[in-house]
């Protein structure tokens, strides 16, 4: 008898358990806190033939499912000749669980203007600078999760995605 009562019991516990399995709750994480996490990590500056720095970044929410607009100010100096100019681009969201951050990937240039370039090169010097700008804006952290925070714990646990609010970001916590 004890052992159909223990058996009814465990089935019970693991029925009630398993209910909420498959679950999704989403914590939102509010534009400016991302906004001044993203602001601390300006200037970002690439040295190499091109000396390339982004600065004064604009994040834009605009409601996509999992991808965010960025508009940053462009200065390179192309030898002796500096010139000056902005950049959009827009990426998807991914999270990098070895540091808890989520940052930018599948990043896309939208838009690149930038005054000042030798003629006759202006064309090469465009795409150098479309090349670089896809591993800078990938290695810049949008938000990192504060292990303290139990909540933020938790999301980094069980991501299971993101969606954009024109006010926040939500990750969305599978349970």
């Amino acid at each position: 008898m004890k052992q159909i009562a223990l058996g009814f019991f465990l089935l019970c516990s693991a029925a009630f358990f398993l209910s909420g399995c498959g679950k999704v709750i989403g914590v939102d994480i509010p534009k400016n806190q991302i906004d001044q996490q993203v602001k601390a990590k300006f200037p970002v500056t690439k040295p190499g033939i091109i000396n390339l720095t982004l600065a004064h970044p604009v994040l834009t929410f605009n409601g996509a499912a999992d991808r965010i607009e960025a508009t940053t100010d462009v200065t390179l100096r192309l030898g002796f000749v500096p010139a000056k100019g902005s950049v959009d681009v827009d990426g998807k969201l991914e999270y990098h669980p070895e540091d808890g951050s989520i940052r930018m990937g599948a990043i896309r240039v939208l838009k690149l203007n930038v005054a000042g370039l030798p003629p006759g090169r202006h064309e090469e010097v465009i795409g150098m600078i479309g090349n670089m700008l896809t591993p800078m804006f990938k290695s810049i952290s949008l938000y990192q999760f504060d292990s303290k925070n139990r909540l933020e714990e938790l999301a980094r646990a069980h991501l299971k995605g993101f969606k954009v609010n024109s006010d926040s970001l939500t990750v969305q916590i599978a349970y």
